[in-house]
């Protein structure tokens, strides 16, 4: 079985496909989240993609079709 899958998270790609529900990206709040999430190593940054989305690898494609 092969699975397709990007193992580097990119968080400027992240960001820019994030869709924000009663916040907009220049709420403070998502600010630091983002600043926040711009320190983390690419095991912490999987590991959070994991609790947001259920899987540990972006799609080929990148957060656009997530």
């Amino acid at each position: 079985m092969l699975v397709c899958a990007k193992s580097f998270i990119d968080i400027h790609d992240w960001e820019k496909y994030t869709v924000y529900k009663e916040y907009q990206p220049t709420d403070q709040v998502i600010i630091w989240f983002w600043d926040i999430v711009s320190k983390l190593d690419q095991n912490q940054l999987r590991n959070l993609l994991h609790y947001c989305t259920g899987s540990t690898k972006v799609p080929l494609s990148g957060f656009k079709y997530l």
